[in-house]
């Protein structure tokens, strides 16, 4: 008996430190590190991560904390993009794909997103909440578009990211705000 009380906390101290399971290891990923892209060059593919309420900067309204499309992504026209969609917060937020200056400044973007499938569902009127929602589109116009909240409302208010596409960019990546000189002070 004494052997077999040893042998115990033995086992215990043997086992791999962290052993989440592969769902709860995406949630974590999502929420905690910040993996905003994954690039498939060879199938001209990328997978985008947007988390809206990230943080608390402006007022919740961010995706990935970045808000009045100070950052985002820049994607070769033609790859496909997959989006996976993650709301931290109670307040319905949404994402779907419209121009940059109509994300700036209109009040309500409607339903319907820039490109066919752009967008988790009824992006203006329901919203997501607490869930991951995933969609794929593969833009087919070269342009400066973003990644805007279709809640009434929000993107005026800044809750929106830039989506550049490109004709002549080989590569996609995910842009990061540039640092304030303000912020510096």
């Amino acid at each position: 008996t004494m052997n077999e009380k040893k042998e115990q906390p033995n086992k215990k101290n043997d086992d791999p430190p962290d052993g989440p399971t592969a769902s709860d290891a995406e949630k974590k990923d999502m929420e905690t590190e910040k993996k905003e892209i994954e690039i498939e060059t060879e199938k001209k593919e990328v997978e985008v991560f947007i988390i809206a309420t990230f943080d608390k900067s402006n007022y919740g309204m961010n995706f990935n904390g970045i808000f009045k499309s100070e950052g985002g992504y820049e994607i070769p026209l033609g790859w496909k993009v997959k989006v996976t969609f993650c709301n931290n917060s109670d307040v319905p937020h949404s994402v779907m794909v419209v121009e940059a200056d109509i994300a700036e400044r209109k009040i309500n973007l409607g339903d319907t997103p820039y490109f066919d499938g752009a967008n988790t569902p009824k992006p203006n009127t329901l919203g997501t909440t607490s869930k991951l929602e995933k969609f794929e589109f593969t833009p087919d116009e070269a342009g400066d578009f973003s990644f805007a909240c279709g809640f009434p409302t929000h993107s005026a208010n800044g809750h929106r990211i830039f989506l550049k596409i490109k004709k002549d960019l080989k590569q996609a990546a995910f842009i990061a705000p540039a640092k304030k000189k303000s912020d510096a002070k």
